[in-house]
């Protein structure tokens, strides 16, 4: 699944909430986090935390962890293949991206083939996108993974209306 945020001062209220929640409801054993900071002041609060597995601020490092996400989500489908499971029964593994637009704009060439990967398989995996950006343009949401986005906002005239409250798959 893929969440996606668009707005302005209430973006890190967002990820703070969803953070917070998942770290008070769930151990390190269920839910583990990778963490995408391209401003480096959004998420370095939690980079210590048991549940994070990778923060990531330097365009070669937030590279190198949705590598990881990648490897990781196909890792589980060979479990879940030699277990004859259609669903990963492990823990769920959280990529938050602080700020999708900083991201594109870095080092979209490299970046982008794997954030389409993640979002194409990663449901069964239990490899879940948290995207948020300020940005309001859509070449910032690819097509590839706006269609399978769930959108969350507080200007719906701004947010990407032909994909509202579409439900991810």
């Amino acid at each position: 699944e893929i969440y996606t945020l668009s707005l302005h001062d209430a973006l890190p209220i967002f990820d703070y909430g969803i953070i917070t929640t998942i770290i008070a409801k769930h151990s390190p054993a269920l839910s583990r986090f990778i963490l995408i900071d391209p401003k480096r002041v959004e998420l370095f609060q939690y980079a210590e935390l048991p549940h994070v597995v990778n923060y990531s601020t330097e365009p070669a490092e937030i590279e190198n962890a949705l590598r990881l996400a990648v490897n990781e989500t196909e890792r589980r489908y060979k479990d879940m293949q030699q277990k004859r499971l259609r669903d990963y029964d492990g823990c769920n593994l959280y990529i938050v991206i602080d700020e999708l637009a900083d991201l594109m704009i870095a080092n979209k060439k490299n970046v982008l083939p794997l954030l389409q990967k993640i979002a194409a398989i990663g449901r069964a995996a239990k490899v879940h996108l948290i995207v948020c950006t300020q940005s309001v343009l859509v070449e910032f949401l690819p097509s590839s993974i706006r269609c399978k986005a769930t959108v969350s906002h507080l200007r719906p005239r701004y947010v990407f209306p032909f994909i509202m409250n579409t439900v991810a798959a």
